[in-house]
């Protein structure tokens, strides 16, 4: 059965936008709009693990943002496998890999949407990023992460250790801890959860390759796809192709998250 973390479907989430859905951005959105799946911003895989003490704030969330989705990107599996363990420390409800982003800096290094020109290293970014969260969930040990950075993600995790374990009866108007991976029987939790492993993408290169692609991905058996119906040469001009959106859909047994081009109520 095609779900998202048993949510009821359509769902409808907060796409990740880099300086944009901060924690303040999310906090609004989740407070006014109450969406059903939000993400993070992308964190680059290398910077958490070598510089975890510089990137960390960008991972903050609040329990009201729940059901929230880390999201992280680069192009070293080695470093994802070590990223991934930290996502899964952290408390989220989620990973998702970033292959999307269109941005020079990103996609020219091979990170990003460039990923789509390297099928083989984004199955294996896949497999990395499953088996960091499988290994924390079977060892709860932290790797790859020099002395400054494991304190630094050491004290992150328990700050949100602490803060879970003050809430006791989340606000249902909010939906908080509705999915909340960490409670049990009214009292929170921390726990080791094999969380889902997810990835966002476009539709092509330079010219749309979506069933290849899709069914590519859907290969390494991701949680769920989210799709942005654009080519990366077209960054965020033109409109989203609907039909290859289409198509994306059915090229995966995995549950799809369309975007591109949902301004309001009509379009979605």
């Amino acid at each position: 059965m095609k779900s998202i973390l048993n949510l009821q479907s359509p769902v409808i989430g907060l796409s990740p936008m880099d300086g944009i859905t901060d924690y303040a951005t999310r906090e609004i959105v989740k407070e006014y709009g109450n969406p059903d799946l939000i993400y993070t911003e992308f964190v680059n895989v290398m910077g958490l693990c070598i510089a975890g003490f510089n990137t960390l704030k960008e991972l903050e969330y609040s329990e009201l943002q729940r059901p929230i989705i880390g999201q992280i990107y680069g192009k070293e599996p080695e470093y994802f496998y070590h990223a991934a363990k930290i996502i899964a420390a952290l408390g989220f409800d989620g990973v998702d890999i970033n292959m999307g982003c269109p941005a020079k800096n990103v996609a020219s290094s091979g990170a990003g949407a460039g990923l789509i020109k390297t099928p083989q290293l984004a199955l294996e970014i896949i497999e990395s990023v499953k088996k960091g969260v499988a290994d924390w969930v079977d060892n709860g040990q932290l790797t790859g992460l020099n002395e400054k950075t494991f304190k630094a993600v050491d004290l992150a995790i328990k700050v949100k250790i602490k803060e879970i374990e003050t809430i006791h009866k989340p606000d249902s108007k909010h939906s908080a801890g509705q999915i909340n991976l960490l409670a049990q029987d009214n009292k929170t939790k921390h726990q080791r959860v094999l969380i889902p492993v997810s990835v966002k993408t476009r539709i092509g290169y330079d010219k749309p390759i979506t069933e290849q692609w899709i069914s590519t991905l859907d290969s390494a058996n991701p949680s769920w796809i989210a799709v942005h119906g654009r080519l990366l040469k077209q960054m965020y001009s033109g409109f989203a192709d609907r039909n290859e959106l289409k198509k994306a859909v059915n090229s995966t047994s995995k549950a799809v998250l369309i975007n591109g081009d949902l301004l309001n109520r009509q379009d979605a």
